[in-house]
Parts: C-alpha cells; structure tokens; sequence
C-alpha cells in the first residue's frame, strides 16, 4: 500500500459522468495506488469540495454548465492560486487551453489524446512546476522584501547624511547686523544616488573667521556616504586646529589612516580646506589631491587662485607621514571663491566630450554680476543643459558647491 503522505489527490471537474471515469481509469491504468480521484460535476460544487478537502492538482473542464471557457478557470485561481491546474479541452478549444496556459494554468490536454501516460506525466509535471513556481514566489518575495528593507535603510541613511550638512548658509562676523556682515556662504549639493560620496561643512573658528571645508570620497553609493560620516566626525574633532588649514588636513589624514587603509581595498579622499577672516579678506588654504578654488573677480576675471605646486598634497588616506602646507591669498572686495567637487566639471555632454574647467570658468565669468546663489545656480543649469542625460535625468555624479563671497573694504588687490 501506498503511504496516504504519497498520495496525489486529483479533484477533477467534469459535467460528463463518462469522462470521469475514463479519466479515472486511466490513472488507475497508470498508477491505481498513486492517485486518488475526486469528481464534481459543476464549477459550483468543485469549489465547495476545495474549500473543505486538500487536492494535490485539480483537472478542470473548459465546458461546465456554471462555467464556460476561461471563467471557471479565472474564477478557480483566483480563489485557489497555489493549485495546479490542468485544463482538458475539446479540439476546437485549443485555442483556449493555450490562453489559459498564458494565464497560469499548468498544462492542457486536448482530450482526445487523453492516455493513462499522458496524464500521469501531465499531473505528475503540473505539481512539479507548480512547487516549483510557488518557492520561486516566495524567493521573490523575501528579496524583494529585503530590498524594500534595504531602500528603507538607504533613505534614513540620505536623511541622515544631509542632516549632517550645514543648516544654513552664514555670514561673518556673527555679531555684526546682517547689513554689516562682509563674508556669505552658499552652497548647493546634489547627490546622484540615494548616498552621497560628496560632504562639505562651514566652521565658525571665531566671530571674524570661518572655515570651508570640502571633500569629495572616492566612488558612490553606501561606502562613499559612510565614509562621508566618518570625515564628518573627524571634522568636529580636529576643532582645535581649525585656524590652521595645513595642520587640520594633516590630522584629518592621519585619522583616517587608520580606518580607510585595508588590505585589497582602496579607498581615499580629495579634500581642499579654506579660511578666511572677514574682516582683512586673508585667505589661506590647503589642498589634498583636490580642485583649487576659482576665484572671481569684480572686473568679471575668473580662474583658480595661484597656489604653490609644491604645497599641493595627495589626497587624504593614503600617506600616514604627509605633512599638508599651506597657501595664501588676499581676497578683494566683491570677489567670490567657489569650491567644488569634480562631478561638476567631469560631466560628460551629447558628443562624448567633458564639461572641463575652462567651461565652468565661462559660466562663472557670464554670472559674475548676479547674487552668490544665483552664480552657484546658473552653473549647475548650464552643466544640466550640456550633460548627456539631460535636466531632466539628473546628472550622473556628485555635484558639491560652496562658494564664498567677499565684501570687506581691504585694498583692492593688484
């Protein structure tokens, strides 16, 4: 005897009592202990018997007098998805067998083919296929509910890392009437994935002075933007030294030495860090593998601050013993210093070619006349307008600007 846990129970739906049995003595032919055969003559009573008994498959005529063609079928799986089902069909419905192949059932029989082998294999296959597609469903499912977990993840990591970023745009001194201040900030920040590999911070070092510090973290996605919380941390911790751009680089170095460097991995960070006082328009600033700053002039001049190629230093994470120098500058009245990442200018356009520096120096030297925001905005417009994808797409890198401007009564410079 065949263990009933072995048993494959067939609930077949047939108005025609003559086909019943034949269908029953054909698995009986086939393998009269493997199956057991249920009838129900109508749609009707077979979903009665479904709702109170299990069944392994279930052979389903197109022909019923409660149902014709695909409704029974429609009906049936929809109340019962998980049960293979095979449709039986007459010559002239082929047709349909094959419709309701394409919407889920497992297999159809043309009925004057019907043997003990065909359908032994039909029942045998359908279950199969049918296990096999429901553990396939639920694999979907768990992936996709590990995905929604992980987007789920990713945005509440975004909202923190923007949360990270400067409130605010400031304005130095702190203590004078915003009528009075001579040092703006501005700044715009897009990132091209959920996580950015981009961070910037502005520090206020005393009433008359502030830091602006940037940094771009090689690559995208989760990494960069982890990595962009750590630089963040070590940016509040190396306060002390934030007076003195060569000093904070090369802590900030240092700090992470010790976390980035990883056998098989690489992993750096280009930085560029500014101080400049309000009151005097002194400048100095140190470079890490990173963009000088463009500065712009009243008289419309725009280009990179002058800066010694020896105190230009390797990017952040690398070297454990670089010592990072210092540049200096005099800022004039009315001149801007705009900080960047690369993703500004390495945007690639409709022919294939790059959006470069000297493109970003042009759209800085036509917006020169406007607001600080207003330059920073056009940029990024004008960089929309020549990338590939389109304003519409976004942009397919980080783009970080933070641009400062002057309007102390200094001497001009010349």
């Amino acid at each position: 005897m065949t263990s009933t846990e072995n048993l494959i129970r067939v609930l077949l739906i047939e108005d025609d009592e003559e086909d019943y049995m034949l269908t029953r003595d054909y698995l009986k032919e086939a393998d009269s202990e493997r199956f057991s055969v249920a009838w129900a003559q109508s749609m009707k009573s077979g979903l009665e018997i479904l709702t109170k008994q299990k069944f392994d498959a279930v052979l389903l005529d197109l022909s019923l007098p409660d149902a014709q063609r695909l409704d029974g079928f429609r009906e049936l799986r929809r109340r019962f998805p998980r049960l293979p089902i095979i449709i039986l069909t007459g010559l002239a419905d082929e047709d349909t067998g094959t419709k309701a192949v394409h919407e889920g059932a497992q297999d159809y029989i043309i009925k004057r083919d019907l043997d003990g082998t065909l359908l032994h294999h039909a029942l045998r296959y359908a279950i199969e296929r049918k296990k096999t597609a429901d553990q396939l469903h639920e694999y979907a499912d768990q992936l996709r509910r590990h995905n929604n977990e992980i987007t789920e993840n990713l945005k509440l990591a975004r909202k923190v890392q923007q949360r990270l970023l400067p409130q605010e745009n400031p304005a130095f001194p702190r203590s004078s009437p915003p009528d009075q201040r001579t040092l703006y900030f501005s700044h715009i920040y897009h990132p091209s994935t959920i996580m950015s590999g981009d961070f910037f911070d502005i520090l206020e070092i005393s009433d008359t002075k502030a830091g602006a510090f940037i940094c771009d973290v090689m690559g995208h996605g989760m990494r960069a933007g982890l990595v962009t919380a750590v630089v963040r941390g070590f940016v509040e911790k190396l306060r002390e030294f934030a007076d003195q751009p060569g000093r904070f680089l090369t802590e900030m170095n240092r700090s992470l030495i010790s976390i980035l460097q990883s056998p098989g991995e690489l992993i750096f960070v280009s930085a560029l860090y500014v101080v400049v006082d309000a009151e005097t328009g002194d400048t100095r600033y140190t470079v890490a593998g990173h963009p000088p700053p463009l500065c712009g002039s009243a008289d419309g001049t725009v280009d990179f601050l002058d800066h010694d190629e020896q105190k230009q230093g390797p990017v952040l994470g690398m070297f454990e013993e670089e010592e990072y120098l210092e540049n200096e500058f005099q800022l004039s009245r009315e001149d801007l210093l705009i900080c960047f990442t690369d993703g500004i200018y390495e945007v690639l356009g409709k022919q294939g070619e790059e959006y470069g520096s000297t493109r970003v120096i042009a759209s800085l030297h036509q917006h020169m006349d406007q607001p600080l925001d207003t330059v920073l905005q056009r940029l990024v417009t004008d960089v929309e307008d020549f990338a590939e994808t389109g304003p519409e797409e976004g942009l397919s890198d980080d783009i970080c600007l933070l641009g400062m401007k002057f309007c102390g009564q200094n001497p001009v410079r010349r």
